[in-house]
C-alpha cells in the first residue's frame, strides 16, 4: 500500500467505508452529512495512529480509575484483573462491576477481593429500562470512582504493566482528553481469544469536537 499515492487511499477508503455508513444511516434516518463527518473524522485518526510502546511511561500523575465491566467471566476474571493489580502506575484505583453475573464470577471477586482489599467490587442485580447492560455497568462503577481520569476496560483483558504509565504520559504530551487503544489480540487456547495489551495504538493526538473512536478493551478519559 505504499506505492499508492495517499489521496488514493482516502478516497477509496472513504467511498468503501462511507457506502457501508450510506445504508445504515438510512435505515436508522440518520443524517447522511453527520455520517460523511463521522467516517472522515475516522480515516484522518487512521493516519496518525501511535504505538504506546514508543513512549516512556509515567511513575506518577493523577489517580486513575480503572472500571471492568464483567458478565459471566469466572474463567477469565482472576486472570485479567492479577494483571491490573500488577500494573506499574501507582495512583490507579480498581473498581469491577458484576453485572447480573449467573456463573461464579461473584465468588472469584470475592476471593480475589479479600486477597487484595484495594479492589472494589459493584454488583448490578437488575437492568433498568433504557440501559444496554455493559453500558450501564461502567456508568455505575464511574459513578463509583473517585479519580482524575477513567480508563474502562473488559473483565478478559490483560494488561501489561506499563501501559497505564504509556497512556497517561501520551495523554499529557499531546493534551489529550481521550485516547482509545487497539489491543494485541493473540490466541490462547483453541477457539479462545484473550487479549494481551502489549501494543497500542491512540487515533486522536489532538482535541476534538465531534467523533471519539473507541475500543472497548481500552478506552481512558479526563
Amino acid at each position: 500500500w505504499r506505492d499508492v499515492r495517499p489521496p488514493r487511499i482516502a478516497v477509496g477508503k472513504f467511498r468503501t467505508r462511507f457506502e457501508g455508513v450510506e445504508r445504515l444511516a438510512t435505515e436508522r434516518g440518520i443524517d447522511l452529512r453527520t455520517a460523511g463527518l463521522a467516517v472522515l473524522d475516522a480515516l484522518i485518526g487512521e493516519t496518525q495512529i501511535i504505538d504506546l510502546r514508543t513512549v516512556t511511561p509515567e511513575d506518577t500523575g493523577p489517580v486513575i480509575s480503572v472500571v471492568v465491566a464483567a458478565r459471566n467471566e469466572a474463567h477469565t476474571i482472576e486472570q485479567g484483573l492479577a494483571s491490573l493489580l500488577a500494573v506499574s502506575y501507582p495512583a490507579l484505583e480498581l473498581i469491577v462491576v458484576n453485572d447480573r453475573s449467573t456463573d461464579d464470577t461473584a465468588l472469584v471477586l470475592e476471593q480475589m477481593r479479600h486477597r487484595h482489599p484495594r479492589l472494589q467490587v459493584v454488583t448490578v442485580t437488575d437492568l433498568p429500562n433504557g440501559w444496554l447492560g455493559k453500558n450501564h455497568a461502567l456508568a455505575l462503577g464511574a459513578a463509583t470512582a473517585k479519580g482524575d481520569m477513567f480508563l474502562f476496560t473488559d473483565a478478559d483483558v490483560l494488561f501489561e504493566p506499563s501501559v497505564v504509565g504509556r497512556a497517561a504520559a501520551l495523554m499529557r504530551q499531546r493534551h489529550l482528553d481521550h485516547l482509545t487503544a487497539l489491543p494485541d489480540f493473540a490466541q490462547a487456547e483453541a477457539d479462545e481469544q484473550q487479549v494481551n495489551l502489549t501494543q497500542f495504538s491512540q487515533f486522536y493526538p489532538e482535541k476534538r469536537d465531534f467523533f471519539l473512536e473507541n475500543s472497548g478493551q481500552f478506552t481512558i478519559s479526563n
